[in-house]
């Protein structure tokens, strides 16, 4: 699941939602005021803020403003308990993020931030063997990713190069000697897509070359032991 940063200046409200979010297995930040929010994205960002609006001595619309700025690709959700209104914020309207009026329960919540993960998702295409490829996908699917597992015989070149597809995850392991020309096969025909590959034997380096692409490797027992560190590493590709 997604890493959330809640943002409110009333302790109970953050110990009530991030109990209920970490039951759903989401990893969660918290910071009582826009400025110690602001602190926390700069030494590790989250991909979701969760922020009221009327907190000292900034407010949320400052702080969505200010965090929008810097971190584009984060997503925003505002809540209140004073409903919002577009005039609120000289330079900011409440209909650019989606917007939760307090109280609301944790399901509202999940409701929005799986909204928000679903319309941000990343499509993977797994390749490698069949067996070991669903148990890839039941993870990637299971933080928030979309895929879907390829046969090792697969074509570039019918129609898959007109499907959306962010990122090739390829269980080296399972591939042999058909490595290379799978990889020249996706350089050909969808050149410039992201491709990492999971292996036991990561070497010395975390890139090489095959001809005209460069692939990013993966370890495979991080992949499986410690997938917070690999799903992060996946989602920033």
């Amino acid at each position: 699941m997604s890493q959330v940063l809640l943002v409110d200046d009333e302790k109970n409200v953050l110990t009530t939602l991030s109990i209920g979010l970490r039951r759903y297995d989401y990893e969660v930040r918290k910071a009582q005021s826009g400025p110690e929010a602001l602190k926390i994205m700069e030494e590790d960002p989250c991909e979701i803020v969760v922020s009221d609006i009327r907190m000292y001595p900034m407010d949320g619309y400052t702080l969505a403003s200010q965090i929008r700025k810097k971190y584009p690709d984060v997503n925003i959700i505002l809540m209140s308990a004073y409903g919002f209104k577009d005039n609120e914020s000289p330079n900011q309207s409440a209909s650019e993020y989606p917007c939760l009026t307090k109280p609301f329960s944790i399901t509202d919540l999940i409701s929005v931030l799986r909204k928000v993960e679903k319309k941000e998702q990343k499509k993977v295409f797994v390749l490698g063997d069949r067996r070991e490829g669903e148990k890839i996908r039941e993870i990637l699917e299971a933080v928030g990713f979309s895929a879907d597992v390829l046969e090792s015989d697969f074509a570039p070149d019918k129609g898959l190069d007109d499907t959306r597809c962010d990122l090739f995850l390829i269980d080296v392991d399972f591939l042999g000697n058909q490595l290379w020309e799978i990889l020249n096969q996706i350089e050909r025909y969808m050149p410039g897509k992201p491709v990492v590959l999971l292996t036991k034997n990561k070497g010395e380096r975390d890139y090489f070359t095959a001809p005209d692409v460069a692939v990013t490797v993966l370890d495979r027992e991080m992949f499986f032991n410690d997938r917070v560190k690999a799903i992060k590493f996946l989602k920033s590709i």
